[in-house]
């Protein structure tokens, strides 16, 4: 039980970073090697996730608490369990075989060095790949995104700055601390990861680094800044930005919940949103109460159409949730495409082989339910190598996808 009998015993890679700073590029970019198991998306074990259980411990506000019942290193080695736990689930769905699993949660937080100390208590043995981007474009990057953590080009420089050195003072000295530039990286990926890749242990092989390559111009994280280049000190445009972005996505997420609550006339994304949780949810009776009862469906594919209705629609439906949009990607992006009603996504993703999945849904409304859905795929639902179109009629070669 613990660290001592652990089944991921030096076979965890965190990567550590401020929010905006590549940790989602490089960990998609690792992700991709046939050793390495994870994904882009952020698990926040430590902040969120167990940090309650050590707060409750070192910390209690009431009487009977877990220092009653277990000792501080009983604690730790009880969260070592049910994070390998997470972490082994993580391997088991993105790769089996590999033999490294990968996560990345930002730091960005007041609690960093607590948090940061509690994840090196609970795992000595890992690797921690910090990732180092230049403060101001990191700033203005934080600055852009819809749900940002702070409201000024002050305090986003301010909680880069800090968020690197509580990584840096916390795990700078552990024998498998790594830090490199995304500048660097970005400047020559394949070197950059072919330098991680022996850090670890691991071969840099020819498959490997043709994803590399053919990964390399992606962009996995990005928020779109209409202003352009700006000068230092403009931050009023920024803030902005910010805030109208965060309004879009409160608007998004109160649509949701407002979807999850109860029939009634609800707007475009709220209802296109339920479907989609439909669609993941393998429940052929939650997709009934969420369409009407003509309900009809086109999938366009590289593989083939299909068309159906009523019954045999919903059933395509869920096939298509289970293959595409409950399935495993080292990173996803999803965009709301239209205006009003938001009832067009566009669907971004990338396999740990290295295959691109793009996908438009396109839901119809009729009141609170959704009359007529069409899904259109850039080839094949499982995938497609990626390449590069020259805009000429040619294309680039690209890596088979295994």
């Amino acid at each position: 039980m613990g660290l001592a009998d652990s089944p991921l015993q030096g076979r965890v890679l965190f990567v550590e970073g401020a929010p905006r700073s590549g940790t989602t590029w490089i960990t998609a970019l690792l992700a991709t090697h046939p050793s390495i198991a994870g994904t882009g998306s952020e698990s926040h074990l430590f902040d969120v996730g167990v940090g309650s259980l050590f707060d409750n411990h070192e910390s209690p506000t009431w009487g009977t608490h877990l220092s009653a019942y277990v000792s501080a290193d009983e604690l730790t080695n009880l969260v070592r369990d049910l994070c390998d736990g997470v972490l082994l689930r993580i391997r088991e769905r993105a790769k089996p075989d590999a033999e490294f699993v990968v996560e990345k949660t930002p730091v960005f937080t007041t609690t960093a060095r607590t948090t940061l100390e509690r994840k090196l208590r609970c795992y000595p043995d890992a690797w921690y790949l910090h990732i180092l981007r230049d403060e101001e474009a990191t700033a203005r990057s934080l600055m852009r995104a819809p749900i940002s953590p702070v409201s000024s080009d002050a305090a986003a420089r301010r909680g880069v700055r800090e968020a690197a050195d509580a990584i840096r003072e916390v795990l700078g000295a552990n024998p498998r601390y790594l830090e490199v530039r995304h500048e660097e990286l970005q400047a020559d990926q394949v070197a950059g990861v072919t330098r991680i890749l022996h850090w670890l242990g691991l071969e840099a092989g020819e498959e490997a680094m043709e994803r590399v390559r053919a990964l390399a111009g992606e962009h996995f994280s990005r928020f779109p800044d209409p202003a352009g280049d700006r000068p230092r000190g403009a931050g009023g445009a920024l803030r902005r930005l910010a805030a109208e972005g965060r309004r879009a996505a409160r608007r998004l997420w109160v649509g949701t919940t407002q979807a999850a609550s109860g029939p009634g006339e609800l707007p475009g994304p709220a209802i296109a949103n339920r479907l989609i949780a439909t669609g993941r949810s393998g429940d052929l009776e939650a997709v009934r109460e969420a369409t009407t009862d003509d309900f009809s469906i086109e999938i366009r594919t590289g593989q083939g159409d299909l068309t159906a209705r009523g019954d045999d629609a919903r059933r395509a439906w869920l096939d298509f949730g289970g293959r595409v949009l409950d399935a495993f990607f080292v990173t996803v992006e999803w965009v709301p495409a239209s205006g009003d009603p938001y009832d067009t996504f566009l669907f971004h993703g990338i396999t740990a082989d290295a295959a691109r999945v793009d996908v438009s849904l396109h839901a119809f409304p009729k009141g609170d339910r959704i009359g007529r859905l069409t899904v259109i795929s850039a080839g094949a639902l499982d995938g497609r190598p990626l390449q590069t179109w020259s805009g000429e009629g040619e294309q680039a070669p690209a890596p088979e996808a295994s």
